[in-house]
Formats: C-alpha cells, structure tokens, sequence
C-alpha cells in the first residue's frame, strides 16, 4: 500500500511539472499543427501506458525483494548455527541472532567486540591460528575450541570459516558457522572413557573392538569435514545446502514441509515436489514404531528449549528403513503459535549400524572373558583332582610308613630322625591340601557351593584375627557345575576384599532364594566407603575383581550390587537365577 501511494505521488508530481512547463510556453502549442497535436497525444497516452506497465513492474519486482528478504531473514538469522563475519583485527563486524543467543548477548552488543574475548583462555591459541590460516590461505578452515557465555557458560563450539575477498583481491574479513558441539563432544568423552575403561580389563582380548573405535572415529572426522560454512545471502545458502551432507527444510505442526533440496530424492526416493506440494507429509515415511518417540521429542521441546535432536527411522520409497537425525528449531509467531519448524535431517545410518556391532562386539567379549574364567577353573580342576589322587595320597601314604618305621626303629637317634622326615612329610601333606583347595576346591564339585563356602570360612578365620559366619541353606540349590564355580571364586574375592581393605571385625556370608534366583550376600562391619567416589579402584589388576565379577554375572543373566557408607560397613549382593526349583528356600537374610 505504501508503495501504491508512492507511485502515484510520483506521478501527480511529474504532471504538476509537465503543466507547469506548457503554461511557461504556450507558443511552442500554437505553433503545432493539428494533425502533428493529434500524433503527439497519442505517443504520450502510449508512453503513458508504457510507464504505467513500468511501475507495475517495479511493484511486483519489489513484492518479489521484501519476499525474498523475509526468507533471507528466516535462513540467516533464525539458522540452528550461529553466522558471524570477523575482521583481521578480530573484530566482529556481523552476527545473526543464533550467534548471539550462542554468546548470550543482543546483537548491538557483539558488533565491534573482539571475538576473541568469548574465547576460553586455553583455546586462544587455536583461534589465533585458525583466523590467521584462513586470511593467509583464503581456503575453508574449520577448528574446535572453546567458547564462553556472558553468563561464564562454557561450551565445545566448532568453527567453519571461509576468507572474504575485497574488490581489489585482498582477505580482510571471513565468515563463520558456529555450530553448539557440546553434546557431541560429552558424548565422545563418555565413549571414549569407556572404550579406555574396557581396554584396561581386557587388553589381550580387544583387537576387534579397537578396529571397531578407530572406524567410528574416522567416520566422525569425515563428517567434521563434511561440514560447510553456510553464507550470509540467499544464493550462498542455496550453495551451501546443495553440499551438506544433510537435507535443509521447513515444517510445520501438521507435519507438512517444505524447503527440501533435491537431496532429499536420493535419500528417501520421494522428490522435493511430493513435499513441497503437500501431497505427502514427513509423518507418513517415519517408521510406526519410532513414531510416538519422535512426538514426544517434540513435546518436551515446546516445554523447553524450542529446540531438539531426535533420532528415529523412516522407510523409503523402495521399503528400505534409515536412521535419521533430526534438529530442529520451533518458531512461535506473535500469538505464540508454532508457526514453523526450522531445522536438518542427518543420514546416521551407518553411525547406527556401527553403534549395534560394537554392542554385538561387546557382548562377544564377555562370552569370551566368561569363557576363559571357566576354562581356567577347569583347568584348576583337573590339576587338583591329580593333586589329590596322586600326590595327596602318596604323601599319605609316606606319613602312614615313616610312623610305622618310627615307632619301630631299633634306636632312638634313628627314631628321631625319622620322626622329623615325619612331620615334613605331614607339612608337605598340608600345603598340598591348601594348594588343592586353592586350586580347586573338592567339596565344591563333591558336595557343593555351600558345604565349599563353609570350609572356605572356616579357613579364612584362622589365617585371620576375623569372626567369620556362614548361614547355609537347608537343602542344596540346583545349579550347574560352571556357575557354582563362578560363584564360588565370586564369594572368594569379596572376603578377600574384606579381609584386605575393610577392616572388619566380623564378616558374614549368607544365602538365600527369592523369586527362582539365588542370593548371596557377603556383609562386613567395616570402615566402609562412597561407592560413587571409589568406583574405579574396586577392580584389582590381573584379578577376579569386581569389575569381572559383575561381567560374568552379568552373561549368565545374574546381577552384583554394592551397598556401602564410611563407617557403616559393606554389603555386596550376588543374583544368579537358578536352574529350577530349589526345595525348600535357603532362609531369610537379615
């Protein structure tokens, strides 16, 4: 409307002059013939339908400007990264808005500010360097380091950067994409903690795994360098979206969308038309299943940020499914409405694929680690069961035949030294039953787990100045034979870890069913500690820890768990289910 009345201000005001002008000579008219007066209104009446078609024109090229800036302003300004333009100084010369909630400041503030003060002290360096590459080699550059809020918030923010050329050639300014990296980078961190955690325990045993880590780690750094600085114009953005490796587009609440680059055909077979013209909504390719999922995202997003990052499955025009990310942004109009969404699809496809292999990868590990636990127990097995057949009963036997010779001796200097190959023949005895029940204990395979712990804590409470107790059960619980042993060593390493670090006085080992599973609990009244705290020092190196002892049970189904508090002792808890019925329950434990 305003530029209605422009125009045609315009021309009043130009005819105002065109009179002005005649009446200043009225000769020129007079002088003219008719005919000629006649052509001459005729090429203005013309001329003046020539200007006005001009000025419709002009007011439909103007209609197509403010249309394009409004979409300029949502791409650049509303973008789920933040768009700055340094100088060599370091000087921010522009921001959008994304960039200034990023830094926690309005955007008046940030123009002119040197960049380099929302940088944290130990990433300077990086963007002294960066900003220098990218001004001296004029190529895109992108880096990692650390940001700082006006809050004092600090947050992983990665940097991709192109150099900015004057008319004369020269690079005295660059743009930059800020992308919020902290959730990727925390993640990274977690992972990468619990490959290291993992690779401590079975060192021998990770070659796979690490194959598997070192792939994850080239395919993220393929996707850093995947990643393209978006441009401050419409042009540098329709660029700039035709080379992510991601689909750019606009939603909205009915699941309608609209923006699609034509990348989107080759990822799910369906054109940017089928879109754009509203005759398929994104909802109809999400998988049913991941559907629910991906709305209740939405949800917690209206509730608080605007923003998410959802993950879930769609199913292409050939049938395939693909994993998806998805973030986005909601915008909210002055009714505070959803007006739309704003945000890009990722393909993690691969990224899922590799996450459920390394899954499938870890549970072969624990196999494994189980595996050679019980085979080292049987080979324990076998060589006390040699012990105690051979070697045992030959000793046995030399005691029972040197007491026959001692007390038959025809003199007392030989009867004496007969008696001392005696009692070294009956020490030599004893330490091979303690080395046969270390190895291996009988009782467990001959009378069971039970009757085994009960002579164990017997053992302990005379090598120790500790009162031990063992409630057994009434009846013996079924188990097999490689569980009885992994319980057996299980139980063996918490009292040794009692006796060593706890400081008790009294410790008690106890049993008991509930719900078809098997308890044993191992209780001491010790010092006690902050399992959160100490977690990491609970797994001896080269020893059935606790590490491991959670591990197997945890492949056969079972469960461990460590109640403890400085000064107020410790509980540990093993669960295994049983293999069937067990009689009559082991008793209650107190």
């Amino acid at each position: 409307m305003a530029q209605d009345l422009s125009s045609e201000y315009e021309a009043g005001e130009l005819r105002r002059r065109a009179e002005e002008l005649l009446r200043q000579r009225p000769e020129d008219i007079q002088d003219i013939p008719g005919d000629d007066i006649q052509r001459l209104i005729h090429e203005l009446r013309v001329h003046q339908i020539e200007l006005e078609m001009q000025n419709e024109e002009l007011r439909k090229t103007q209609g197509e400007i403010n249309e394009l800036l409004t979409k300029y302003f949502d791409l650049y300004e509303l973008a789920p990264v933040g768009y700055f333009v340094i100088d060599q100084k370091g000087l921010i010369i522009e921001a959008n808005l994304t960039g200034a909630n990023l830094l926690g400041l309005q955007m008046r503030y940030l123009i002119k500010e040197g960049f380099s003060r929302f940088v944290a002290p130990h990433s300077q360096d990086q963007f002294y360097f960066h900003r220098k590459l990218v001004l001296e080699t004029g190529t895109k550059q992108a880096c990692e380091l650390r940001l700082i809020k006006k809050d004092g918030t600090v947050f992983h923010a990665q940097l991709d950067s192109i150099a900015m050329q004057d008319s004369d050639g020269n690079s005295n300014q660059f743009r930059t994409a800020i992308t919020d990296i902290t959730e990727r980078k925390q993640a990274e961190e977690a992972l990468q903690e619990s490959y290291d955690g993992m690779e401590r325990r079975v060192e021998d045993r990770t070659a796979e795994l690490l194959q598997v880590n070192e792939q994850l780690t080239r395919e993220v750094n393929e996707r850093k360098r995947a990643e393209e600085v978006l441009g401050e114009s419409e042009e540098q953005y329709r660029l700039l979206v035709q080379n992510l490796p991601a689909i750019v587009y606009r939603g909205f609440k009915d699941w309608t969308v609209q923006f699609f680059d034509e990348k989107v055909g080759h990822l799910t077979g369906y054109s940017s038309e089928e879109f754009n013209s509203k005759g398929l909504k994104w909802s109809d390719i999400i998988v049913e299943e991941d559907f629910e999922t991906a709305k209740q995202d939405f949800i917690k997003a209206l509730k608080t940020n605007k923003s998410y990052v959802r993950e879930y499955r769609v199913r292409t025009k050939a049938g395939d499914a693909l994993w998806i990310q998805d973030r986005g942004q909601i915008i909210f109009n002055q009714d505070n409405e959803i007006e739309y969404v704003s945000g890009v699809f990722f393909d993690i496809t691969n990224r899922k694929e590799t996450e459920g292999k390394l899954l499938t990868y870890q549970q072969q590990l624990r196999s494994l680690a189980s595996e050679l636990t019980l085979s080292e127990e049987r080979e324990r097995r076998r060589l006390a069961s040699n012990l105690h057949d051979s070697t045992i009963q030959l000793l046995a036997i030399s005691k029972m035949k040197l007491g026959v010779l001692q007390s038959s001796a025809p003199s007392a200097t030989l009867a004496e030294e007969l008696g001392g190959i005696h009692e070294l023949v009956g020490q030599a005895l004893e330490q091979t039953r303690t080395l046969t029940f270390e190895l291996s204990p009988p009782e467990l395979h001959d009378f069971g787990l039970e009757v085994a712990l009960e002579r164990l804590t017997r053992r302990m409470e005379k090598l120790h100045s500790i009162r031990f107790e063992c409630v057994d059960v009434d009846q013996p619980t079924e188990l097999d034979e490689d569980l009885k042993v992994l319980l057996f060593r299980a139980a063996q390493e918490l009292l040794l870890n009692a006796v060593k670090h706890a400081q008790a006085q009294n410790i008690r080992v106890s049993l008991g069913s509930e719900d078809k599973q098997l308890l044993i609990k191992v209780e001491d009244d010790g010092v006690g500690f902050d399992v959160l705290q100490e977690e990491h020092h609970l797994t001896a190196p080269g020893g059935f820890g606790l590490f491991s002892i959670s591990e197997r049970l945890r492949h056969v189904g079972g469960s461990l768990e460590i109640d403890s508090a400085r000064g107020q002792g410790t509980r540990v808890t093993l669960t295994v289910p049983t293999k069937g019925k067990t009689g009559k329950h082991v008793g209650e434990l107190k």
